[in-house]
């Protein structure tokens, strides 16, 4: 199939935010966080991810979405370590609590009405 524009302008986007996350690979290895990237949609889709480009940093199976600017790759460094040092309440998306509601024991979720919902909400 030929590519459509939005394709097109999909694509660059993906690519220059990779370029940026490539420069902290490394230091992501050094913080014992394993970076990987996928074209796979339909996983993020399991997630209720539906728009990308997107960084899922997942902990004990529990995904945590990036809300950040991707082209900033010393924020998205600081995120991933603070995710990997730090005990935070996650966000998540409805298709990730759907799914925690049927696979854990006990579970408490905060509901906020802030759109999007601030880290202090």
């Amino acid at each position: 199939h030929k590519p459509q524009p939005q394709d097109t302008d999909d694509c660059e986007q993906c690519s220059g935010v990779l370029e940026s996350l490539e420069n902290i690979d490394d230091d992501c290895d050094r913080h014992g966080i394993m970076f990987v990237k996928t074209d796979d949609l339909s996983i993020a889709e399991q997630y209720g991810i539906t728009e990308y480009p997107v960084l899922v940093y997942f902990e004990d199976n529990v995904p945590n979405v990036f809300e950040g600017s991707l082209d900033e790759e010393e924020e998205v460094l600081q995120w991933l370590i603070t995710q990997k040092t730090e005990d935070r309440i996650e966000l998540i998306t409805r298709v990730m609590l759907e799914s925690m509601v049927d696979e854990t024991q006990y579970l408490a979720v905060y509901f906020c009405k802030c759109s999007p919902m601030p880290a202090t909400c």
